[in-house]
């Protein structure tokens, strides 16, 4: 039982450390949410909408107003929603969008055909170069603050991943909404399997490293397996994670002592790595909403 505790708590967990895949990925995930919010009523759409002026973080409100993303049609294409997100020139004519086979997507196709992996491959590079040179940290792609992204957002990151959950879950079961656009839901849920598994992939080495200097004495050998393909999509670096599981199993073969003992030593080290490294500490909120968002989309439709 503790050992299944312990797999559920740090699978989450790890999930919040990303390299600048998971933000390219990301972009992929927002723009299928935007499309989705396109079946609701005008009125009440929200995505693609960004604070005019400077957002007051103090108040948490923006006193110059939301501003629409510009487009040339009535609703914006994915170069266009993205481009200004991610230092791009959101007005090229060149598609950012992908499809399976990494061929580019005519524009006004909007998110038909639109492959999260192979899209996310394919700006990742730019992204990176354009972060760059406008001077960001390491050249890392960074996640925009909601009030960039979307009407009443704010700088609370963990809040809107939630909201962006929910609103895709009761777009849903508006009417014939999930019937009728079964593929839209569809991209969104593999949109969000992959930024889940590219954060998982890109912290594991990591992870394994904290797990074998706290059990090294211990008798116990650190059990790894991989994630997704086992390698990054974009920068071939190893997926490779703790499997819990089977790290507990050695661990009761090789010490002798019983599976609750080796379950207890594994659950105590991995808890002194996940409760005081800070970057841990101030992420797990973000994984927990990840996670609810996951979760949510079981139950999308009637």
């Amino acid at each position: 039982m503790r050992a299944t505790v312990l797999l559920e708590l740090v699978l989450f967990i790890t999930t919040v450390f990303a390299g600048g895949y998971q933000g390219a990925l990301e972009r992929v995930w927002l723009y299928y949410i935007y499309e989705i919010d396109g079946l609701n009523a005008e009125a009440d759409r929200i995505i693609g909408f960004a604070c005019k002026g400077e957002f007051n973080k103090a108040t948490g409100e923006c006193p110059g107003g939301w501003e629409k993303t510009k487009s040339r049609g009535p609703r914006a294409n994915f170069n266009e929603l993205i481009g200004p997100l991610s230092k791009l020139n959101g007005n090229s004519l060149v598609p950012f969008g992908r499809d399976s086979g990494g061929n580019p997507l005519p524009l006004a196709d909007g998110a038909a055909g639109l492959d999260p992996q192979e899209t996310a491959k394919h700006i990742y590079p730019e992204m990176l170069k354009a972060t760059t040179s406008k001077k960001y940290p390491d050249g890392k792609v960074l996640s925009p603050p909601a009030y960039k992204m979307v009407k009443g957002g704010t700088d609370n990151y963990i809040k809107f991943l939630s909201d962006m959950g929910k609103l895709v879950q009761k777009t849903s079961r508006k009417g014939d909404n999930y019937k009728n656009h079964k593929a839209l839901f569809d991209g969104f849920q593999k949109a969000n399997s992959k930024v889940l598994e590219a954060r998982m992939g890109d912290h594991g080495s990591f992870q394994i490293q904290a797990m074998k200097d706290r059990l090294s004495g211990k008798g116990i050998t650190v059990k790894t397996k991989t994630v997704g393909s086992g390698t990054s999509p974009a920068t071939g670096e190893p997926w490779d994670v703790v499997d819990w599981k089977e790290t507990i199993n050695g661990g009761v073969t090789d010490t002798g002592k019983s599976r609750e003992e080796v379950a207890k030593i594994v659950e105590a080290a991995a808890k002194d790595f996940y409760t005081k490294d800070t970057a841990a500490v101030a992420h797990k909120p973000v994984i927990d909403a990840a996670r609810r968002t996951d979760q949510r989309m079981n139950h999308c439709g009637p």
